[in-house]
């Protein structure tokens, strides 16, 4: 009798230890799926772009306000009514383009923060796109996914994106005129460079901020992937 309960203990016992092993090799397998790298670098970029052009419009307001004021000084000494209604007619105008700038900028910052994000998603796709196929079919297969699909100086996969130039000058044609636009209805001064040239400007625009977007999310991409493989 005692034999036979031990020779049924045994089994239990090698059983139990087996569904373990087993679930600590599921741990371990889904461990170590690579994660696809998630860039922010267009949101970035767009937020640093915003930045520098609200700044510089509240500047450009600032010095035509200082200006308006010693308009208005040099028009006392000179004491001709023509030139102080000139200057006063100014001044007002002036003050009014002012108190709508707070409308102006906080469109200007949407519209540069909601580029970068588009951007960025498109490359986060990408980026998830060739991570999966990595996983699932191996580097080879990775590789051969897509035309941008790229090897590192470590011999780690990632995705070097050009999503920032293609797209980012796309939108630029599109959003800056837009934007020009609608800054135009809100202030009532027409743009002086007139549609053709805000296309223009708005395609170098895109393709400068872009081309940025793409190195640092490129960087941060290998960067990512090697200390993933380490």
């Amino acid at each position: 009798m005692l034999a036979v309960q031990n020779y049924r203990i045994t089994p239990n016992r090698v059983s139990f230890k087996g569904e373990g092993d087993e679930a600590s090799k599921a741990k371990t397998q889904t461990a170590e799926v690579p994660k696809a790298y998630q860039t922010k670098a267009g949101l970035k970029t767009g937020a640093t772009y915003a930045a520098i052009s609200t700044a510089i419009a509240l500047l450009g307001n600032n010095m035509f306000k200082n200006g308006i004021k010693l308009a208005k000084k040099a028009a006392e000494e000179i004491d001709d009514t023509t030139v102080k209604e000139a200057i006063n007619k100014g001044s007002k105008e002036l003050k009014g383009l002012s108190k709508k700038l707070w409308f102006t900028i906080p469109i200007s910052i949407l519209v540069s923060l909601g580029c970068g994000a588009i951007v960025d998603n498109l490359i986060n796709k990408k980026n998830k796109q060739v991570a999966d196929k990595l996983a699932s079919e191996g580097k080879k297969a990775a590789l051969d996914s897509d035309d941008r699909a790229d090897i590192t100086k470590k011999e780690n996969v990632y995705y070097r994106s050009n999503k920032g130039k293609t797209i980012g000058t796309l939108l630029g044609v599109v959003a800056y005129p837009a934007l020009l636009k609608t800054e135009t209805l809100i202030t009532k001064i027409k743009s002086p460079i007139g549609i053709v040239g805000a296309v223009i400007t708005g395609a170098l625009g895109g393709l400068i901020l872009g081309s940025i977007t793409d190195k640092c999310a490129n960087n941060a991409a290998r960067k990512y992937v090697d200390k993933q493989n380490m």
